[in-house]
């Protein structure tokens, strides 16, 4: 079972290792994801389809920092986005350029993207204790009978 805490998220029970679905809903966790306000994400999200890119293209190899990166190249509608890979075994995207090309401007959003793969956390970092004047609301699966 569940519980609610009055202005807290629900707790939820899982297994050790749990991995989220590819873009969910924001609507569904009721939270916002990092970068999900640029337009990158409104195209990889599953309800865009990769049928709407216009073209696309290896841009070749650059560096990122200190790693090697393949670069490729968008059109979609009045977006052009670009997207530095890197090379190897942790293949992560590293840099995104989104361009509004509806815009005469032609503005551009540039986002470097760092990772930690190998983060360290305590224990107490995952452990929800709630507030002492919290009260636990039980919940339980519907009845669909």
């Amino acid at each position: 079972m569940a519980h609610l805490y009055e202005e807290f998220d629900s707790l939820q029970h899982a297994s050790e290792r749990v991995l989220p679905p590819v873009f969910p809903s924001e609507e569904h966790l009721e939270s916002s994801f990092p970068m999900s306000d640029r337009p990158l994400y409104t195209l990889l999200k599953r309800s865009s389809s990769v049928d709407n890119i216009e073209s696309a293209m290896n841009a070749g190899q650059d560096f990122i920092g200190q790693d090697l990166c393949d670069h490729y190249a968008f059109r979609q509608g009045k977006v052009d986005w670009q997207i530095w890979i890197t090379v190897g075994e942790a293949p992560l995207p590293r840099k995104l350029v989104i361009t509004n090309r509806a815009d005469e401007a032609r503005p551009q959003s540039v986002s470097y993207i760092a990772w930690n793969l190998k983060p360290t956390f305590k224990d107490t970092v995952f452990k929800f204790t709630p507030p002492k004047d919290a009260r636990a609301i039980g919940i339980r699966p519907l009845d669909t009978k």
